[in-house]
């Protein structure tokens, strides 16, 4: 059974359809002839340009509109508002509002105000020489000392340093058989080492490898390390043996902390000096620490990403930790006051080491001996009497010292006719007699 009204719109979609087809082959309204510009206003059919077909002149965002050829329009004519005449005087220009300058010409500006840095002088034929040896933490600290005395005529600074040697490998780079020769050949005036960072490994005694920190491993790298040193006492040269410093692995700072040990046992048996710069790259608790202050107390990047190597600013507080006792090996005077380092300053009054006088020293006292308890002479004068005859002199009664027991003092008798007044003289009250 078909609903009401059914039939009506069956009707009405029968006619829509057949407008639909009629717009397929039946040009719209307003639309050229021309099969180029016909194509270019070709786009789909819609219901709306069907029942509105003066819409469809408005053209659709997006989509080119085709243009009758000319004379198919009559040109219309302006309006009054569009031909009205433009003013002929030109609109006076603006003024141009200055810009406020970019960053970074200012950042520029900023570092081209700071001095530059001198450059390094030339050394004088006589200048002492500091050879430096030992790993890549030697080859820092070489570096830093290189910079450090640039502007200094009577230093030079040797780097000799092998950046993967240690005491371990001996087959690879034997330095205790070698420094002597680079003695010999540089005649330094002093030598600083900074070795042990590439030894945390194996090591190879007779026919058995060893391994780290083992007893044998710790005895016979310990044996090494004093033959180096012995090799540089027997040149007759000064030697700063600089301690390593914290690195990023746990593990690593473990070893570090059992090499320096070693270095400073031997560089005290050898007579020689000992540098300890672990704090100087660690924090409060005693760990790696890859920012902290330079040698000014500002704070920088002290290390690189790897955590082992150093950085400009590192290697610059490497060598501040070796500065003062490596001028005081060479004699070189501090160039902050142009005294020589580890001598007295003039103006302070002080007497030069070796003569300033012996302190007497006076034994302790036992407080038990009586011997001993302040002798015949007080403050350098003679006692009158003698200590013993002082002491041992019997009392005289009645004074202070009298401590024998006594009765009540005996009261004279008044004579006749005479008051008895109290001890403040005042003269007792009188009692009622009855």
């Amino acid at each position: 059974m078909q609903s009401r009204g059914s039939k009506p719109a069956r009707a009405f979609r029968s006619a829509i359809l057949c407008l639909i087809a009629a717009a397929a082959v039946v040009p719209l309204p307003g639309a050229v002839t021309d099969a180029g510009a016909q194509e270019e206003t070709q786009r789909p059919w819609s219901l709306r340009g069907i029942l509105y077909p003066d819409r469809e002149r408005i053209q659709r965002p997006g989509r080119q509109r085709a243009e009758p050829p000319p004379g198919a329009m009559p040109a219309q004519p302006r309006s009054p508002q569009a031909a009205r005449p433009q003013p002929s005087a030109a609109k006076p220009a603006r003024k141009a509002v200055p810009k406020p300058a970019s960053r970074a010409p200012q950042a520029a500006t900023a570092k081209a105000a700071l001095p530059p840095e001198p450059e390094p002088v030339e050394k004088a034929a006589d200048a002492k020489v500091v050879l430096v040896v030992g790993d890549f933490i030697g080859s820092a600290a070489a570096e830093g000392l290189d910079g450090l005395f640039a502007q200094e005529a009577k230093v030079r600074i040797v780097d000799r340093t092998n950046g993967a040697s240690g005491l371990v490998r001996d087959d690879y780079f034997d330095w205790p058989g070698r420094i002597a020769a680079l003695i010999e050949t540089e005649k330094p005036a002093a030598v600083v080492v900074a070795i042990g960072a590439n030894d945390r490994q194996p090591m190879r005694i007779g026919s058995v490898r060893e391994p780290v920190r083992s007893q044998a491993w710790a005895r016979e790298y310990a044996a090494r390390a004093a033959s180096f040193a012995s090799e540089v006492v027997g040149g007759r040269t000064p030697m700063i043996w600089l301690g390593t410093p914290s690195f990023k692995s746990n593990r690593m700072n473990a070893d570090m902390l059992a090499f320096n040990e070693i270095y400073r046992s031997v560089a005290a048996d050898a007579g020689l000096e000992f540098v300890e710069v672990w704090d100087g790259f660690a924090g409060e608790d005693g760990k790696f620490v890859a920012t902290g202050p330079d040698v000014s107390g500002r704070p920088v990047r002290l290390r690189s990403e790897d955590g082992i190597n150093l950085t400009a600013a590192g290697k610059q507080k490497l060598a501040f930790y070796t500065e003062k006792e490596l001028r005081r090996l060479l004699g070189l005077t501090s160039p902050q006051t142009g005294v020589a380092v580890g001598q007295p300053d003039a103006a302070s009054g002080l007497p030069p080491p070796g003569q300033v006088p012996a302190v007497e020293r006076t034994p302790p006292i036992s407080l038990n001996d009586p011997a001993l308890d302040g002798g015949e002479v007080l403050l350098g004068a003679t006692v009158g009497m003698p200590r013993a005859a002082v002491i041992t002199a019997p009392p005289v009664p009645g004074r202070v010292d009298d401590y024998a027991v006594a009765g009540p003092p005996a009261t004279a008798p008044l004579e006749k006719g005479a008051e008895r007044t109290s001890a403040l003289g005042e003269r007792p009250a009188e009692t009622d007699k009855h």
